[in-house]
């Protein structure tokens, strides 16, 4: 349940606002969502069979991660995302965009078009001593929240 949502609109032109917008603070996980609302000639454009989009990642450390293909929701004029803290951690400047496919019956690219990027920046945030690579993917809330179940598990035992 993401708290912050950034909008953005893509055409066949271009992306807006092309400005870097404020996606919150490096290590945050799903608390930002992307919308990017799809003008009408685009939509018109995607709404047809073996038409799939997915959205591409590059962070500050200049690296790339990429999601699976969906498919448009014929009914919606926007797709969307939440940030995982994969995407996030690196902070600073970082460029998500929208990826748009057509795949052959052999599942070969006919057609691709990379959106203009929706630029996003991510303010720093020091880890401090003691972070683990566990202690990162799990994250803190998620330790305090095992600990707190192994007390209560015990106390019913007794």
């Amino acid at each position: 349940m993401a708290i912050r949502t950034l909008e953005y609109c893509a055409s066949l032109n271009g992306v807006t606002p092309a400005t870097e917008q404020n996606a919150g603070v490096a290590g945050e996980h799903n608390a930002t969502n992307v919308v990017i609302k799809l003008s009408a000639e685009l939509l018109s454009a995607v709404c047809s069979d073996r038409i799939f989009y997915r959205f591409e990642f590059l962070d500050g450390f200049d690296q790339y991660d990429t999601t699976e293909n969906s498919t448009f929701d014929t009914d919606s004029d926007f797709v969307s995302i939440d940030l995982p803290n994969g995407w996030t951690s690196s902070g600073g400047l970082a460029i998500l965009r929208l990826v748009i496919a057509k795949l052959g019956l052999d599942n070969k690219e006919e057609m691709v078009l990379y959106s203009l990027p929706c630029r996003l920046f991510f303010e720093s945030r020091s880890h401090g001593v003691g972070t683990t690579p566990q202690s990162v993917e799990k994250g803190l809330s998620g330790f305090i929240a095992d600990a707190n179940q192994i007390t209560s598990d015990a106390q019913a035992a007794t």
